[in-house]
């Protein structure tokens, strides 16, 4: 269940990543990557300590306003965390994408950047507003 506070990240991270890491639990998060069909070349790595690792690359896919070549995905494990005497499996969840260079093609990056990083400050101040 997520709280009222992390809403917003949740929403945020269902609309650029391909799969959402919020929408189920971790195991089916880590099937769904797993069997998607559109993640091509994929390099997949598990272990008995809670090291799951994924990576591939979409053809298809791309959340951005600018058409990429492509757009990597990877996962990885970066260890275990302690958060209150607890130790918590941590994870690195990102897109890569690759634009041809050009003038036009860095404005667009740019701009895209910057409405995401507001978008995202709107939606953590909103929060915390509400709070």
């Amino acid at each position: 269940m997520v709280s009222r506070g992390q809403e917003a990240i949740v929403k945020f991270a269902g609309d650029y990543f391909r799969v959402n890491p919020f929408d189920a639990k971790f195991s089916t998060f880590t099937k769904a990557l797993s069997y998607d069909k559109q993640l091509l070349q994929k390099k997949e790595l598990t272990d008995n300590y809670s090291n799951y690792s994924i990576s591939g690359t979409y053809k298809v896919f791309n959340p951005f306003s600018l058409n990429a070549n492509n757009v990597e995905m990877h996962i990885r494990s970066i260890g275990l965390r302690h958060y209150f005497g607890v130790s918590t499996p941590m994870y690195i969840y990102q897109l890569v994408a690759r634009f041809p260079d050009s003038p036009i093609g860095r404005r667009k990056i740019r701009k895209d950047y910057w409405q995401m990083v507001n978008r995202f400050r709107r939606l953590y101040t909103a929060d915390f507003l509400q709070e």
